[in-house]
């Protein structure tokens, strides 16, 4: 999973949790709830803001410089 789908799914699991906050009825599982959707959402925007690295398979332009595969290399 790259960076930006593990953002998305982390997002995905806040807003899950704060859907299923408004059907709860207990306060403390409500706040419960509620915390964890702010754990999940801290967690996302923690990882947008890390540097990316690139990945060459999503992004094959970010390899300016290749290494030869092994059997190819001057000797």
């Amino acid at each position: 999973m790259s960076l930006r789908e593990d953002v998305a799914c982390y997002r995905l699991y806040g807003a899950n949790c704060i859907e299923l906050a408004q059907g709860v009825s207990d306060t403390e599982r409500r706040l419960f709830l509620l915390r964890m959707a702010q754990a999940w959402t801290r967690l996302a925007d923690h990882l947008e803001h890390l540097t990316p690295v690139a990945d060459p398979v999503a992004d094959p332009v970010a390899d300016d410089n290749p290494l030869p595969p092994p059997h190819m290399e001057e000797r």
